[in-house]
């Protein structure tokens, strides 16, 4: 586990009483006193892209089987002759 949420003992409970994979599961070493966690986050993930130390985590998320982008999903209403008198 890494990230901010990992370090809270209810987050933690949660998570791993919701996973089974057959292994203990561990917290990562945090350099957040020398980077900021997402960056820390984003190198372990293009370690494993690259086939380094944490390719296999990398390889179980399944990342580059992944379809789409975070705005997918977003739906912003709009009317639609406003916009075009706007335009005009």
């Amino acid at each position: 586990m890494a990230g901010r949420g990992s370090e809270l003992q209810y987050i933690k409970d949660k998570i791993i009483s919701s996973i089974n994979i057959g292994a203990p599961v561990k917290l990562m070493n945090s350099y957040s006193s020398l980077s900021k966690r997402a960056a820390q986050g984003a190198a372990f993930i293009a370690n494993g892209l690259l086939g380094g130390e944490f390719e296999p985590i990398v390889r179980n998320l399944k990342i580059k089987d992944a379809k789409g982008s975070i705005l997918d999903d977003i739906f912003i209403p709009f009317d639609k002759e406003k916009l075009l008198s706007d335009l005009n």
